[in-house]
């Protein structure tokens, strides 16, 4: 892939990332993940904007997770997770409100989510957050991600649903399922066509 292609990806995945939780996740305090959840819930309590709140929580988790994930890949996801947080900022600050129902708003925001994150992937990057303290637990206690991930990011949920609205946990499990087959199609997408394609073509 080449450099022009790596950060197309990378940027427009982060501005869809953006775009899916300010304008169809957020206002129905639907997380898209883990610090997502975090965000919401710090913009609940304490009226911590989003974007403050998600760039910090990452940034932190970066300058921690730097030893065991490299450089390069703190800094592309730095710069995701920047995009991304800008996003928010600028369109959180239009204050549009829901733009539909609830659950036209989750569709569209898990599909769009779905597809920013799968482009963040082909680019080597990651959506960071939760993901990060994952990976680094998994080196260190052998545990498999998809359960971490899983009890961490339902442990925030489920903070969210006790201290918001119980119903959100069942949209965030819905987001997540969604947004997972989204990501899973494009990745897989990308591997056959592209890649597959130039190791066809280089032959």
């Amino acid at each position: 892939m080449s450099k022009g292609f790596v950060g197309a990806s990378l940027t427009i995945g982060s501005i869809l990332q953006g775009l899916a939780m300010s304008l169809f996740l957020f206002p129905h305090a639907i997380p898209s993940g883990g610090a997502a959840g975090i965000a919401i819930l710090f913009e609940h309590l304490f009226s911590i904007k989003y974007e403050l709140s998600l760039w910090t929580f990452n940034f932190l988790l970066l300058a921690i997770a730097y030893k065991w994930i490299g450089w390069f890949s703190v800094i592309k996801t730095l710069y995701s997770v920047s995009v991304t947080s800008l996003t928010i900022g600028l369109m959180s600050s239009l204050s549009l409100g829901p733009l539909s129902s609830v659950y036209i708003d989750m569709l569209l925001g898990a599909l769009i989510f779905g597809f920013g994150v799968s482009l963040l992937f082909i680019s080597g990057a990651s959506s960071g957050g939760i993901a990060i303290i994952v990976h680094i637990l998994h080196k260190q206690i052998n545990v498999m991600p998809g359960k971490l991930l899983f009890l961490f990011n339902s442990a925030i949920f489920l903070s969210l649903a006790i201290t918001i609205d119980w119903v959100i946990l069942l949209y965030a499990l819905i987001t997540q399922f969604i947004s997972a087959k989204i990501i899973d199609l494009f990745y897989k997408l990308f591997h056959y066509y592209i890649l597959d394609g130039q190791a066809a073509v280089s032959k």
